[in-house]
């Protein structure tokens, strides 16, 4: 079974734990996941820029500060490291939660997807679908593929065909 290496930058375990929940649904009985998480915008974008992981999802307004020198993360700073992100690897990126002022910026930089807050499940779970190129699951048919023992001896019990 194929394995995918998830990077998530965000410092809401909640959230987190919502992302990682969903991408595990997404590709269950298909694809293995093997998650790793990140607060911090630096340790995120030099993750990313490796090549060791296939997916990225980032949540720009919820990253601790880069180090207890500096300031709280900005815009600036995060419009930055997905530049280099981008320029470094061929990853796709996904920014969840973002503000308004930091859609269009992030989508020229060339992320694959960037959902505005509030959170959404249900748009994550489509760009994902989308960007791993993996179908949505068909429910499994209720009718018996057999006719059971009791059935054959009973036929007119058996289930009626619509």
């Amino acid at each position: 079974m194929h394995t995918i290496n998830l990077l998530i930058g965000n410092n809401d375990r909640r959230i987190s734990n919502l992302v990682e929940a969903l991408v595990l649904d997404i590709c269950y009985e298909r694809v293995a996941v093997d998650t790793y998480r990140t607060a911090q915008l630096i340790d995120f974008a030099r993750r990313a820029a490796s090549g060791r992981y296939d997916l990225a999802i980032l949540a720009p307004g919820h990253l601790d500060r880069e180090s207890a020198l500096k300031s709280e993360v900005t815009t600036e700073g995060v419009i930055s490291a997905m530049t280099d992100v981008k320029k470094r690897a061929d990853i796709p990126l996904v920014a969840i939660n973002t503000s308004g002022e930091i859609v269009e910026p992030l989508l020229e930089v060339g992320l694959d997807a960037v959902l505005a807050a509030p959170f959404d499940a249900d748009a994550l779970r489509f760009e994902l679908r989308r960007i791993l190129r993996i179908p949505e699951r068909v429910a499994p048919s209720l009718e018996p593929k057999h006719i059971s023992f009791f059935g054959a001896l009973f036929p007119s019990l058996r289930p009626r065909r619509a």
